[in-house]
């Protein structure tokens, strides 16, 4: 049975800045190369949204990544996630560079405290209690999945004790006050749990992710190569 409560203390509020790009909003925990701000970087995180599976989003610290995560925001009511895992330019740079084998996924409810700058939206967020963890295939190929996060009935429950919390703990105290009502957003955090490791390089990559039925074309004639 599902928890009863879904009241979420306050001190659990924590800041997620998402960067804006073509209508979108998200973030991440490191980049290879990464550009100066307002410049569009060649493995930018904009690039998980650009409907190029020829691009791709390549994490930057040492090692395999593990543990770097992505922020995007997402449409409510989202029924499926879609992810094309690894570099998808061609089959030679998706073996050379990682894979994710195993993400963890995270759901938080963010709340826009302040307005909005030039590059990017600044939430107070609080994370929702359940968490999934989704392993894929060792494939060059979209993957397709339920999204997990569909109880709409617990979700409106956290949003409305989100929102009073919010409300009432005083976060705009010393801050120009934004529009009412605020915006809210509910925001997909995925984090790098495990690796198909590349022949090369131990850079690992995603190329795109997109929510429900929006296509993206895959433009390559691949062979499946699933492990």
């Amino acid at each position: 049975a599902w928890p009863q409560s879904t009241g979420v203390p306050s001190e659990e509020w924590v800041e997620i800045d998402l960067l804006g790009y073509w209508g979108r909003l998200f973030n991440r925990s490191s980049e290879l190369d990464m550009a100066f701000p307002g410049e569009f970087g060649k493995y930018d995180i904009g690039h998980i949204i650009d409907k190029d599976i020829k691009t791709a989003w390549v994490e930057g610290v040492k090692g395999d990544g593990i543990g770097e995560y992505i922020f995007i925001a997402v449409p409510e009511e989202t029924r499926t996630i879609n992810i094309f895992s690894g570099y998808g330019q061609n089959l030679s740079l998706f073996h050379k560079n990682n894979r994710p084998r195993k993400i963890r996924l995270s759901y938080f409810l963010g709340v826009e405290d302040v307005f909005p700058d030039q590059y990017s939206s600044h939430f107070k967020a609080v994370k929702y209690e359940d968490e999934y963890v989704i392993t894929l295939k060792d494939s060059i190929a979209l993957q397709h999945f339920d999204f997990p996060f569909r109880d709409m009935e617990r979700l409106t429950a956290f949003k409305k004790k989100c929102l009073e919390d919010f409300k009432n703990a005083g976060y705009r105290k010393d801050m120009p006050a934004p529009p009412e009502p605020p915006q809210v957003k509910w925001i997909l955090k995925i984090e790098i749990l495990a690796v198909y490791k590349g022949s090369k390089w131990e850079d690992t990559c995603i190329s795109e992710i997109f929510f429900n039925d929006r296509y993206i074309g895959n433009s390559h004639d691949y062979k499946n190569h699933s492990t």
